[in-house]
């Protein structure tokens, strides 16, 4: 366990308590009777302190892949012991994996699973679905692939075989077995707690095991144990994609890639390096997703199986036939990670394409080119280390070869910046400042009869006069500039808004190039379907605000990261500028004064100035999170607001079977497309408006947080303000409250 001086957390709450106790022991005395006020306001920072650490910041990681990326082996090598079997999931598995910390020697899995009603239309769907349809020759191979892997779901749950040339028995009708039976009766999730982690894997083999009876019932699966790369705050979660037919699960998948602030990108580099991240980057849209929520500035390439290279391809990269295997793997690595960039390089310049943000548009090539690409042997590591149990030579020998221990010190750099390394930091300078605070007030207080004292206070209260006029023009300019900018932005968004309703008529027309056993999965998963003959992830809702979505990334950033920046930092600047000048003249006064009272005042101003600069960074940390999470909403949003509008028309269709059916699926989805576009697009807007009104009013309540903050602690200047005095004349209980300030470590 790491010592308090080690972890943030740790030395925050020894702060904490030793603050808390010399409050207790030295100055609660004193203050109830004194000072009933100010005592309450410490209670209150201190109860915010200690919500802070019972609450610290975590670090929610996303790891998406194709299927093989090998994800499960990648995670045992970071978890230090193999907590997911490898080799034994299903590809038709849909459910997340979600792991944490917690420093309990124990083991904790909670499974949620899915609802009756949930279960019961995944029946109804694999009925629809197995009905004639449009031309059973030509469905050998998709309509074949998306049965088969509907009708595994489907014999898992009831452990059955269901005959292939005889008709189905009733499949709604049949007695569930009685796990299922217990799971769908339940209360939708099971804990269970365990001292050996075999055991614990032998329990999750029940789940995720192809031949079992409950993984097609799993929505998500979090795993809690005591490791140690998770520590601070670190949450990984496996997202498994969206080839999954119902529609609730596949929302799971996607409001965790939502409200996850980083994002790992992973593929296996033996199965072709420009095909998966072209696939989930681009085909996908990934990467435009990330850019419109913001999270594409935390997006890592981690590339697995780097160990798994054929010894042929040397010559390719200038080393001679007999080189070392660690060589060529070594080289194979850098030549796929130049490759990735370039590749990510490309992808950027494809989304921003020529306009009129080129600040915008440099930063984002910026990232590309600065994002961390890592290449991992997970299997090498995993033997090396004896984690998991192997024969088979990968051609490395030591741990640091593997790409492994890069990984686990940037969990570990996550974790200290913005984790709970984060928090303990951030709550210990507040103890620090809270205590500052009270030993200058107490030092006034004993010289609150001083003539000298009341003509200095008179004197900085005009300065803090001062201050307060500057910081309401600085704050009044903020909100001006918020207002400006929001309304240019809706503003440029109009024509687009307009010229997308005629783009719709082109997506409606590819549609007709869809086979028609995918457009039936589509219209069964309400719009969502991941075709398992091609692996295409076809989104209608997504497809239907394209036109609009695909001229917004560069714009949506821009407004989003440079102008609501922009602001911030100018307020934050004018907010310091006028602190530094309070000091200034402050500072003024105290020499005045003379003697011992100049460097009295010196500290004090001091003190302010630091609490003025953390009440930046945490303006500045608060604002950008609350940004960040409308911009997700908003982006997430539109492609909601057409599933809604689109809905009626999914469900109609769904019913259609026989000859003829592909047709009746594009009447009915074209017509509603067509008519419904432009009440989308008018939703898209007004909801657009609205949250981009209360993020402004958010955004303006914080940046008032910050004035007030800067305001009132020049305010406590003034009133502690402290000069040089007759120590023997300080009252003996507040000598000692003065003498016993605890020196935090």
């Amino acid at each position: 366990m790491n010592s308090p001086l080690c972890d943030p957390v740790g030395r925050a709450r020894a702060s904490l308590q030793s603050l808390e106790a010399w409050m207790q022991v030295r100055v609660q005395p004193v203050a109830v009777e004194q000072c009933p006020a100010e005592w309450q306001r410490w209670q209150t920072e201190l109860q915010s302190m200690r919500a802070a650490l019972d609450h610290p910041q975590s670090v929610r990681i996303a790891m998406v892949g194709t299927t093989g990326a090998g994800k499960s082996t990648f995670l045992n090598a970071l978890l230090g012991q193999q907590v997911l079997p490898v080799g034994v999931m299903a590809p038709v598995t849909a459910f997340v994996t979600l792991v944490r910390y917690h420093e309990a020697p124990s083991y904790r899995i909670e499974v949620v699973f899915a609802s009756r009603a949930e279960w019961e239309e995944d029946i109804d769907r694999f009925i629809r679905a197995a009905e004639p349809g449009e031309d059973e020759s030509d469905a050998e191979g998709v309509m074949k692939r998306m049965l088969n892997a509907m009708r595994k779901r489907i014999e898992a749950v009831l452990s059955l075989r269901l005959p292939d040339d005889e008709p189905w028995p009733d499949l709604r009708s049949l007695t569930l077995p009685a796990a299922v039976e217990q799971v769908l009766s339940g209360p939708g999730r099971e804990v269970r707690t365990f001292d050996d982690p075999k055991e614990m894997q032998a329990h999750l083999k029940t789940f995720i095991r192809g031949d079992g009876a409950l993984w097609p019932l799993v929505r998500q699966v979090t795993i809690v144990g005591p490791y140690e790369c998770l520590r601070g705050g670190i949450e990984l979660v496996d997202l498994p994609g969206t080839n999954d037919p119902n529609e609730a699960r596949v929302e799971v998948t996607r409001e965790f890639l939502r409200s996850a602030p980083f994002v790992w990108l992973m593929f296996p580099m033996v199965r072709g390096l420009t095909q998966d991240i072209q696939t989930l980057l681009h085909k996908e849209k990934l990467l435009r997703t990330l850019v419109l929520s913001g999270s594409y500035q935390a997006l890592s390439l981690i590339g697995t199986k780097a160990d798994d290279i054929d010894t042929a391809v040397a010559e390719q990269f200038g080393l001679p036939e007999d080189c070392e295997l660690a060589e060529l793997i070594q080289a194979y690595q850098q030549h796929a990670i130049t490759n990735a960039r370039k590749q990510l390089e490309d992808m950027v310049a494809d989304l921003v394409g020529v306009g009129e943000y080129a600040e915008t548009a440099q930063q984002m090539y910026a990232l590309a080119r600065n994002a961390p690409i890592f290449t991992v042997s997970s299997a090498a590591y995993n033997k090396i280390n004896k984690i998991v149990p192997g024969r088979k030579d990968y051609g490395l020998e030591h741990s640091d070869e593997t790409g492994i221990p890069d990984v686990l010190q940037q969990l570990r750099t996550l974790s200290d910046e913005v984790g709970q390394g984060l928090t303990g930091r951030t709550v210990h300078k507040r103890v620090e400042h809270l205590r500052d605070e009270m030993a200058l007030f107490f030092r006034s207080r004993a010289a609150q009869g001083s003539p000298a004292v009341i003509l200095a206070r008179a004197a900085l209260q005009q300065e803090v006069d001062r201050l307060v006029d500057l910081s309401q023009k600085a704050l009044g300019l903020a909100q001006a500039q918020l207002d400006e900018r929001r309304n240019t932005f809706i503003g440029r968004m109009q024509p687009l808004f307009r010229d997308s309703v005629r783009g719709v008529h082109r997506i409606c027309l590819s549609w007709q190039q869809i086979h028609w056993a995918t457009l039936r999965g589509i219209v069964e998963g309400h719009g969502i379907y991941k075709s398992p003959s091609s692996g295409r992830l076809h989104d209608f809702n997504s497809e239907l605000t394209d036109p609009l979505v695909d001229h917004l990334p560069v714009a949506w950033e821009h407004y989003f990261t440079t102008e609501l920046g922009s602001i911030r930092d100018e307020l934050a600047l004018r907010l310091t500028q006028a602190a530094e000048e309070f000091s200034y003249r402050a500072g003024k006064l105290a020499e005045s004064s003379g003697g011992k009272s100049v460097t009295l005042v010196e500290q004090q101003l001091n003190a302010f100035r630091e609490r003025v600069k953390f009440e930046k960074h945490e303006s500045a940390r608060r604002v950008t999170a609350e940004v960040g999470e409308r911009r997700r909403e908003l982006a997430y949003g539109m492609a909601g607001v057409a599933r809604e509008h689109m809905r009626p028309a999914y469900m109609q269709a769904s019913h259609e079977t026989g000859l003829g059916m592909k047709r009746r699926i594009l009447d009915y989805l074209t017509s509603a497309a067509k008519q419904t576009t432009p009440i989308i697009f008018q939703t898209i807007q007004q909801d657009l408006t609205e949250a981009l009104g209360e993020l402004e009013s958010l955004i303006s309540r914080l940046f008032e947080e910050l004035a007030a903050a800067t305001q009132e602690q020049a305010g406590l200047v003034a009133q502690n303000v402290t000069l040089d005095l007759d120590d023997a004349a300080v009252a003996p209980e507040i000598r000692q409250i003065l003498d016993s300030v605890p020196a935090l470590n």
